[in-house]
């Protein structure tokens, strides 16, 4: 099953959501943002490998023998002071979109563990869509768990404008298939990120218009969650919970 068949609409009609008229352009001043990055933190002795390594640390990978407690918020601010390493990215994509708990307990293997939970749950939404539909393919199943099964959770705070603009929901899962293979991964940090854009976009400074998300690149998209997070750090909390 193949997910990242997304199709854009037309850009012919304005944001039905306009948060702002910025012309800030997220997509074209990353790459030059991550060069000077690079060029910065080598000119404080900061290297590339240094911050690999430090991600690793931090991730548990340098000792994987170990447990610990994932600093999600200190993990944030690496993220966005120095940029994540290639290889640690897909990892800290499911950790801020829930897939992968805070607590990593070698011994009752916490993550191996709840990746099972999610890859149940996954199937469930799954199994729920066929009965209404034939469409199985990322954006239906989202569009669905949004429409249908978040609206019953206890804990779930009403989306006020997100789900109203296929433009941003098709931008946002692109750039998500572009960083995630699982379709499992897929779709809960679509449900996390689209949730987590809905509730603090408007409040990012400087501001960001929302058809920034119609074309997103990952970088992009990753800049916006995180500060967002950075931003709420509760927010990211619950979505991990």
């Amino acid at each position: 099953m193949h997910f990242c068949s997304l199709k854009y609409a037309p850009l012919s009609s304005p944001p039905t959501t306009p948060i702002s008229n910025s012309k800030l352009k997220l997509n074209n001043i990353m790459p030059r943002q991550a060069n000077f990055r690079a060029t910065y933190y080598k000119s404080l002795g900061v290297q590339g490998k240094e911050v690999e390594a430090t991600f690793a640390s931090l991730l548990g990978e340098a000792q994987p023998s170990i447990s610990l407690v994932e600093n999600l918020s200190q993990l944030i601010h690496m993220t966005l002071e120095f940029g994540v390493p290639m290889n640690y990215r897909p990892t800290m994509w499911c950790l801020v979109g829930g897939v992968l708990p805070l607590v990593r307990d070698v011994d009752a293997d916490t993550w191996s563990f709840v990746r099972r939970e999610k890859r149940v749950m996954f199937a469930d939404v799954q199994m729920a869509l066929r009965v209404h539909s034939s469409a199985t393919d990322l954006p239906a199943l989202v569009a669905f768990y949004m429409a249908h099964i978040r609206v019953h959770l206890a804990d779930a705070m009403p989306l006020t404008w997100v789900m109203d603009d296929p433009q941003v929901t098709a931008g946002v899962m692109h750039a998500i298939c572009q960083v995630l293979n699982d379709p499992m991964e897929q779709f809960w940090c679509a449900i996390t990120f689209l949730e987590l854009i809905d509730r603090g976009l408007a409040d990012l400074r400087p501001v960001i218009d929302v058809a920034e998300l119609y074309h997103i690149s990952p970088l992009g998209l990753e800049t916006i969650v995180f500060r967002i997070c950075a931003a709420k750090p509760d927010a990211a909390k619950v979505e991990n919970s």
